[in-house]
């Protein structure tokens, strides 16, 4: 819990935020008893800073002995006067291009330093960094309030998580088997190799005497010499 003077606006309410926290946990209702706590979590430059102040306060050149007035002072040492301008312009960069979480916790931390905002411009500029399948959902239910606009933001991201598992199981596609590699006809690179090749072929092609009808070559036939004493 202990702030050490980072130049950071979110840091720095969240440290405020933290002693108001432990305030309320131990019943501190004084405001001067408050300042007087506080300082005990300051280190590094920011402590610095309060011996700096604390001195002019002993001089009595000005006085803190209120909460509110410690936190504006240090607001006012440590946060650029530039801090809401800054802020403004991330929030009008800002999109929804990873997961929904990530947009709702960089979008509540720009809030942290807006914090003077209406709440129709904190749900405008919340809509218009969605996605457009998020924001067609939240259109749809036409919200009004910030607030439960982010709470069924985040719904929608685990909806969108089970129906992608749900389709992917459901639509699944089995990989067919390859179909058996054909056989290509290899080039012939030499003279020899086509002959074999032209003889294998013969060999596989019915043989046939066409004079008998026999299983046989002609010049194999016992009707041969018939035919030739008949031709001649």
């Amino acid at each position: 819990m202990n702030y050490g003077g980072k130049r950071d606006p979110k840091e720095l309410d969240e440290f405020f935020w933290s002693m108001e926290c432990y305030f309320n946990a131990s019943r501190v209702t004084d405001d001067k008893m408050k300042v007087d706590m506080v300082v005990l979590y300051l280190c590094e430059s920011v402590t610095l800073w309060w011996r700096r102040k604390h001195g002019d306060i002993e001089k009595d050149l000005y006085t803190i002995d209120t909460w509110e007035e410690f936190k504006r002072q240090l607001k006012r040492q440590l946060c650029p006067h530039n801090a809401k301008d800054i802020a403004m312009k991330k929030l009008r960069g800002l999109k929804h291009s990873g997961s929904i979480r990530d947009y709702i916790v960089e979008f509540t931390s720009l809030m942290l330093e807006l914090p003077d905002m209406q709440e129709k411009d904190k749900l405008f500029y919340f809509m218009d960094g969605l996605q457009s399948w998020a924001y067609n959902e939240l259109k749809r239910r036409n919200f009004r309030d910030i607030d439960k606009a982010i709470i069924v933001a985040e719904d929608l991201m685990e909806f969108r998580r089970e129906s992608t598992v749900k389709k992917n199981s459901e639509g699944e596609q089995t990989m067919s088997e390859p179909e058996p590699k054909q056989d290509t006809p290899q080039p012939l690179n030499s003279k020899g190799k086509e002959i074999e090749g032209r003889y294998r072929r013969e060999e596989r092609k019915e043989i046939k005497c066409y004079l008998c009808d026999g299983s046989h070559l002609i010049r194999d036939c016992l009707k041969k010499n018939t035919f030739y004493a008949m031709v001649l």
